[in-house]
């Protein structure tokens, strides 16, 4: 058993980045300041891989370009690298913490409930949505199932139905209609615009784009319940009383925080984790932390949980610090390093065109292309899994 125990809940985007920076860098720093001290991570999360899905829109609608086994990675051949000593990965999903005893229960893999100990939380657990397409629940099983039902059926679909207005429905109704521009593709906004977190002239620039190649744009409608026909087709129920029939229906809206067996006290209004916007420090709660989805400081988005990895391992290793032989929390290789919101910031393609904005400054098209549309960012899955992303702090 380790002197300190930290433990991250999720093995996704969040909780591998992080684990891998607290591997290479956080616990080399603690044991520059007592090097008799052990330290192990365990990393809790349903899969054995990671799952890149910001690359599932041309996954989905064109998998010659981008086949579905290059988004999903083995992490556990990357993490093999660091001793047992040091580190475990326990599959199954947290369903109840005790902040007073310090204690996990985890429901396993294989069905069984297991008690894990912390002296150190790190919650990345992200958000939950309806659609497998989008949240990982198990071994990715459903997720594949899911994908490989839309492989056979866009080809053939003459109507396709996508809900949500976001980045996500965005791309793939235009990576859809790119690939099958004879099917007859509409998106439905829940908002009165796609795209509502960017500028009103960047969700202007992006609906004129879905219009051009043919794809019809619902605001300010949403789904009520969807269901399969023996058929293959799906029925749509709408908020308008209405409803639609259609070849291929995909959910893309955004998810909920998959907080729910967390303490209450620690979550807001929203089921977020109450999180102080510049250390990832969870408010109130000692030895705790949050990023991502899950986080009140995340706006969402893989570039804010990317954007979270240094700060909140920094976080956690300067209070681990501070209570070595009443230390100050200083070390080499420990300082801190505060988290910034990427506000406006998101880039969105659309075909061979699309819109963006960094920091709420607009970016041409064609560089939205060459930055993200051309690739999906494929190459960061791998470098993600193995931690290359965080190889220097």
């Amino acid at each position: 058993m380790s002197d300190h125990e930290i433990v991250i809940l999720g093995a996704n985007f969040g909780g591998l980045g992080t684990a891998h920076y607290i591997l290479k860098h956080t616990i080399p720093a603690l044991k520059s300041l007592d090097f008799s001290r052990s330290y192990h991570v365990t990393v809790v999360g349903p899969s054995t891989s990671f799952y890149f899905k910001i690359a599932m829109p041309r996954v989905i609608a064109d998998p010659s370009r981008i086949d579905l086994d290059q988004a999903i990675v083995s992490h556990s051949e990357y993490f093999s690298n660091y001793s047992a000593s040091d580190y475990s990965f326990v599959q199954g999903l947290a369903t109840a913490v005790d902040g007073f005893s310090k204690t996990i229960t985890v429901q396993l893999s294989n069905g069984s409930t297991d008690t894990l100990r912390y002296d150190s939380l790190i919650i990345s657990t992200g958000a939950t949505s309806s659609s497998p397409l989008w949240t990982v629940k198990d071994d990715l099983s459903s997720t594949r199932a899911e994908i490989s039902r839309l492989h056979s059926s866009i080809p053939k679909a003459e109507t396709v139905l996508i809900a949500g207005g976001g980045p996500v429905g965005v791309e793939l109704a235009g990576e859809i209609a790119t690939k099958y521009p004879k099917a007859r593709i509409t998106l439905l906004s829940g908002t009165d615009r796609v795209l509502p977190r960017l500028s009103i002239g960047t969700s202007g620039r992006a609906e004129s784009s879905l219009k051009g190649f043919g794809v019809t744009v619902n605001h300010k409608l949403r789904t009520v319940s969807a269901v399969r026909n023996d058929d293959g087709t799906t029925t749509v129920n709408l908020t308008d009383g209405n409803y639609k029939i259609v070849d291929v229906y995909i959910d893309a809206t955004g998810g909920k925080p998959n907080t729910g067996f967390l303490p209450a006290k620690w979550l807001d209004s929203t089921g977020r984790v109450k999180t102080d916007l510049e250390s990832l420090r969870v408010t109130g709660v000692k030895g705790v932390y949050a990023l991502g989805d899950a986080s009140s400081a995340s706006l969402g988005g893989a570039i804010d949980t990317g954007a979270s990895y240094a700060p909140v391992s920094n976080s956690l290793g300067m209070d681990i610090a501070r209570e070595l032989k009443g230390g100050t929390g200083k070390a080499k290789g420990l300082q801190e390093k505060k988290f910034k919101q990427m506000k406006g910031t998101q880039l969105v393609p659309i075909g061979k065109n699309g819109v963006g904005q960094i920091m709420g400054y607009r970016v041409p098209s064609f560089l939205v292309w060459t930055m993200k549309g051309k690739t999906f960012f494929i190459d960061q899955a791998k470098k993600i899994a193995s931690g290359a992303v965080v190889e220097k702090p």
